[in-house]
């Protein structure tokens, strides 16, 4: 159950990282297996996330169930609102007031550790990361403390839940896998409790949405793992009430439905729902990268740099979209374009897996101009960090040189 969930939240939040773009799966966990595509209802239908919303009705209805102050409640969805906006300095003076205001409701330590994280997130980097563990401990140390006193148990364990679920996340992006796993087994039970007490709190759901989905596409894609059977449906229901209903997460939900329907090849539906936060959050980098990518596995390729020219009109320090301007140019059969955003990206400390990508995709320039000895040692480069695409190029490369000789 965990992994299922820690695949689901890495990927929703940076799914991007991962993709090998393969010209037949771009951001697909499954790649070229084939998985049949979930049996929904007839008339299933698309985005659910409203257009408008009365947040402030909506919170007001929530205080009584989750037994906090409305006030709380409003003033964490302003500061929630300021990390969709990417208004990171807004959010670190309201989040930092939020603290002074509420001491014990760790909810000012928990934003700021969001508002890092979602920093590295854009980047696929850990330049925040001391920030971030600072303030992701303040506010687990404070929670944890705020549960031994009556009162506001639906909320806190809510808090606590998607404070471990980051945490999962992160430790997973630096390969540590076991303290992954256990940080994510602790989001759900967290999770879980805040769902049981609260029931009408919708947000609490997408974890059981977002893990029915996902372990659904897991196991039916790996003949070793037990079956669970097919509850890909009931996932994405799940995933659509919060949606729709839910108020801190809503958006969420919709980038977190983004990459189920890019697993279910319905890039009509991803790009759908790209472009209902687009509409919210037009300077979200997150979600502009990955529509970027909706983009160009419908090979829309001048939105796709359309999307990615205003990533880094938004965030100029941004490194991870001359890596995707690269994928883009290399479609278009632009190799000099191709090849000098691929040296751009390799000019900045990534890490391994990056790294190796960024030399797979360099090669492929090389083998597109028929280098092959060129096209050989980017490869083996890229292998030797592990990256398995380039390990079967490898295997590839000899047949691919013959046929261009007898040409």
């Amino acid at each position: 159950m965990t992994l299922g969930l820690l695949t689901t939240l890495w990927l929703t939040l940076a799914g991007p990282a991962l993709a090998q773009d393969d010209e037949a799966a771009i951001e697909t966990v499954t790649g070229g297996v084939a998985v049949p595509k979930a049996a929904l209802p007839a008339g299933l239908p698309g985005s659910q996330a409203p257009d408008t919303l009365d947040h402030a009705a909506r919170l007001d209805a929530l205080a009584g169930p989750l037994d906090v102050d409305a006030a709380l409640l409003h003033e964490s969805w302003r500061g929630v609102e300021l990390l969709y906006l990417r208004r990171y300095k807004d959010g670190k003076a309201h989040f930092d007031a939020m603290t002074t205001r509420w001491p014990q409701s760790g909810v000012g330590p928990a934003g700021n550790a969001l508002l890092y994280q979602g920093m590295m997130m854009e980047n696929f980097d850990f330049k925040w990361e001391r920030q971030y563990t600072t303030h992701s401990n303040q506010a687990v140390q404070t929670l944890q403390a705020a549960l031994k006193t009556p009162g506001a148990e639906p909320w806190e364990r809510f808090l606590l839940g998607m404070m471990m679920g980051v945490e999962s996340i992160h430790k997973m992006r630096k390969t540590d896998y076991f303290p992954a796993l256990s940080r994510g087994l602790e989001a759900m039970e967290h999770l879980s409790v805040a769902q049981k007490l609260a029931p009408g709190f919708i947000d609490a759901q997408l974890g059981d949405g977002l893990y029915l989905y996902w372990r659904s596409v897991v196991t039916l894609s790996h003949k070793a793992l037990p079956s669970f059977g097919d509850a890909r449906p009931q996932g994405i229901q799940m995933m659509q009430n919060v949606e729709r209903d839910g108020v801190f997460l809503s958006p969420g939900a919709t980038l977190g439905l983004a990459f189920t329907w890019i697993e279910e090849r319905d890039t009509a539906r991803a790009l759908e729902a790209c472009q209902k936060n687009r509409r919210r959050y037009p300077d979200n980098v997150i979600n502009n990268l990955v529509a970027s990518r909706v983009h160009l596995s419908r090979r829309e390729l001048t939105l796709s740099l359309k999307l990615l020219d205003e990533v880094l009109e938004d965030a100029p320090d941004n490194e991870r979209a001359h890596y995707y301007y690269a994928t883009v140019y290399l479609r278009m059969g632009r190799l000099d374009d191709a090849e000098r955003a691929l040296d751009k990206y390799l000019s900045f400390n990534l890490e391994p897996d990056q790294r190796a990508q960024a030399l797979y995709r360099k090669g492929d320039v090389a083998l597109r101009r028929e280098r092959f000895a060129e096209a050989r040692g980017l490869y083996e480069q890229s292998a030797a960090l592990g990256y398995k695409p380039a390990t079967e190029k490898l295997s590839r490369l000899p047949g691919l040189e013959r046929a261009a000789a007898a040409r």
